[in-house]
């Protein structure tokens, strides 16, 4: 597995689910950390090169996808994103029907100054770039620059992107956070200061979320990461999406 760092639950919960189902084969599965360098991304497709390994799963990655899949001959390559028209086998999220859904019951509630918080900048992320044409599609506008807030991901983020928030987007209604814990850390800056709590959105339908009765979209994380190691270890190249859920609570 080769992913760029565990401080987001999109890591973890995919990890986890390739673990379990390598436990159930039996097989060993070494991780691997990347930091979204790209040259230690190309050692590690030199080693499946060399057959250290037998298959290689970015869950994220910096080297374009075309790279990827130039390693394929000498062993299973799978990433975790859908790769378009690039013959690359893939195990992920069908993310679009559910933003849709989100973000339209965000419109249908009349909320105007909606905060988007993001784990990385859309030149890079597929998810950042979708999310935001997604906003820009249901609201015919983009989100107000300053409600935009990149590299968010764990609790401790949310906590400073809401003091960001208060300090230049003070008449924010709504946080569309990327993960229920985010969103978690963004509700207990506005608590310690004793400022009201907008309405927000998180994702991934984690236990934070469940306790504070958040509407989130689950992304099926861990059946992803299931779905990539039986990629992993079969001899075809096949793209499997697995559709997203909105959950209102």
């Amino acid at each position: 597995m080769v992913m760029p760092n565990m401080g987001h639950p999109y890591f973890t919960e995919i990890t986890n689910g390739i673990l379990r189902a390598a436990f159930a084969a039996e097989d060993r599965v070494v991780m691997l950390s990347s930091k979204y360098d790209p040259q230690l991304e190309k050692q590690y497709l030199e080693q499946l090169h060399r057959k250290s390994f037998d298959a290689l799963i970015f869950i994220s990655h910096a080297l374009p996808l075309a790279q990827l899949a130039q390693y394929q001959s000498y062993g299973a390559v799978v990433c975790c994103e859908d790769p378009q028209a690039i013959s690359l086998s893939a195990a992920f999220s069908v993310r679009e029907p559910a933003y849709l859904a989100a973000f339209n019951w965000i419109k249908q509630h009349h909320y105007q100054q909606i905060a988007v918080l993001l784990s990385r900048s859309t030149t890079v992320s597929a998810t950042s770039r979708l999310t935001l044409e997604v906003f820009q599609h249901v609201f015919d506008r983009k989100p107000n620059p300053n409600g935009l807030v990149m590299g968010i991901t764990t609790f401790d983020d949310g906590y400073a992107a809401a003091k960001q928030l208060v300090q230049h987007y003070q008449q924010v209604d709504f946080i569309f956070a990327n993960s229920d814990d985010i969103a978690a850390g963004v509700r207990q800056f506005y608590l310690d200061h004793q400022l009201e709590v907008p309405s927000m959105m998180g994702q991934e339908n984690q236990l934070a979320g469940q306790l504070l009765k958040l509407p989130t979209i689950d992304h099926h994380l861990s059946a992803i990461g299931q779905t990539a190691f039986e990629l992993a270890t079969s001899d075809q190249v096949e793209q499997i999406g697995i559709p997203a859920d909105f959950i209102l609570r």
